[in-house]
């Protein structure tokens, strides 16, 4: 498909750029043009990435979540707030194990994400289990290196 959303985002950048940016007198305006600048570049470099980002995000979720649900199910005097929490993740993780497929759009993914980051944080609240939170600190580790990532532009970082 041409033109992709690469190719839509350099001729933008260069507009602004080339075009719009050399006639800006304000100050303010100068800033802002320049964080747009930026925010392109990293856009432009980034965009086809993102739905692997997210489905990497999505796969580690799932796999915690799984892992801490199950847990809590093998605990002796589960009570009803955990009870609730474990059926609400295993709901989830069929949801998601349903849209999950080769057609899944990045929204369905992206919001999926929102879903299953809102049971990981009960999750954490849920019990004192040193197993779930050892893997919950490896999986915040993990996403916090991935999100490094995912805004580092060369040597500049957000």
């Amino acid at each position: 498909m041409r033109p992709d959303i690469g190719d839509l985002l350099t001729g933008v950048r260069k507009t602004l750029a080339e075009v719009v940016f050399p006639t800006l007198t304000d100050p303010f305006a100068l800033e802002q043009s320049t964080l747009i600048l930026l925010a392109l570049d990293h856009a432009a470099v980034r965009w086809d990435k993102a739905f692997q980002f997210c489905r990497d995000e999505n796969t580690a979720l799932r796999r915690v979540l799984r892992e801490g649900a199950g847990l809590l199910k093998n605990e002796a005097t589960a009570a009803l707030d955990a009870v609730s929490l474990i059926t609400r993740i295993e709901d989830r993780l069929r949801v998601e194990g349903t849209e999950d497929g080769a057609d899944r759009s990045y929204t369905s993914l992206r919001d999926g994400n929102a879903r299953l980051r809102e049971l990981f944080v009960e999750l954490l609240g849920a019990r004192d289990m040193p197993t779930v939170q050892r893997s919950a600190r490896a999986f915040m580790k993990r996403q916090l290196e991935r999100d490094r990532d995912w805004v580092r532009i060369g040597e500049l970082l957000w």
